[in-house]
């Protein structure tokens, strides 16, 4: 089974924000004037943390429109009301993109996302997890009013770690049990073909396969320490997220 996380999300928001926030540079018709007298690291940052609700800092983007590549590096998002990790850091993501597609027609066509080496908390208190406060965030991201404006072919994320971090209460972890698991590969295809989502629409598309997949991996890592360490019976359940779209193994 593949897996990832909603910390990945961010990036994927970054990703979408980034390609955006050129698109407004170009005065496109339909776009919120306002975001005009933005730079375009301040509207990805900006819109990542309006649809996760935590800060999302980016340290550098890139966009080479004119040979349709583009990326991010050193995405962080920050830590959901009630819990106390910086959820995740990412790696470096590179996009490559239809140049033409950019600066005419209605859909911007993004050929390929992949995502490298992103390392994700798993935090659990009785509040819940971390992962379901930012899921939760992003179901409830209704700002996007612009029609559907992307579609992306591929997205790979690869070489993910994610750390288990749980309050005593909740849950005992063993010292001699690790606390990382490596994330097996994500591969999604064919988000919003064939006529494209937008922004929202293409968030909550990939939340639910990404959910589904890191609660998988991450349960694996927490009965092991249940079984040597125990835990509340008030322990807070996994929730199972509707549906998935096509994610294979590869």
């Amino acid at each position: 089974m593949e897996c990832c996380t909603p910390r990945v999300l961010g990036t994927i928001g970054a990703v979408l924000a980034l390609l955006l926030a050129y698109r407004v540079t170009l005065s496109r018709t339909g776009l919120v004037s306002s975001l005009l007298q933005d730079t375009a690291l301040g509207v990805v940052s900006r819109v990542c943390s309006h649809a996760t609700q935590t800060e999302v800092t980016i340290d550098d983007i890139y966009i080479h429109p004119t040979v349709g590549a583009a990326g991010l590096r050193g995405v962080t998002v920050g830590v959901p009301e009630g819990f106390t990790k910086h959820p995740a850091s990412m790696g470096n993501v590179s996009i490559v993109f239809e140049p033409a597609t950019l600066v005419t027609g209605s859909v911007i066509r993004v050929l390929s996302v992949v995502v490298d080496a992103p390392q994700i908390v798993f935090e659990m208190n009785k509040r819940g997890n971390s992962v379901r406060a930012v899921y939760d965030a992003i179901l409830q991201y209704s700002a996007d009013r612009m029609r559907p404006f992307m579609v992306i072919e591929e997205l790979v994320i690869r070489r993910g770690l994610v750390t288990l971090v749980a309050s005593p209460d909740i849950l005992e972890l063993d010292p001699s049990l690790p606390r990382d698991v490596r994330l097996p590969r994500i591969h999604l295809s064919d988000i919003g073909v064939p006529s494209g989502l937008s922004f929202s629409g293409i968030f909550k598309h990939v939340a639910d396969p990404l959910i589904i997949n890191i609660l998988a991996t991450a349960e694996g890592l927490i009965d092991r320490h249940r079984a040597t360490a125990g835990a509340r019976a008030d322990s807070p359940p996994p929730f199972p997220p509707p549906g998935a779209i096509n994610a294979t193994v590869a």
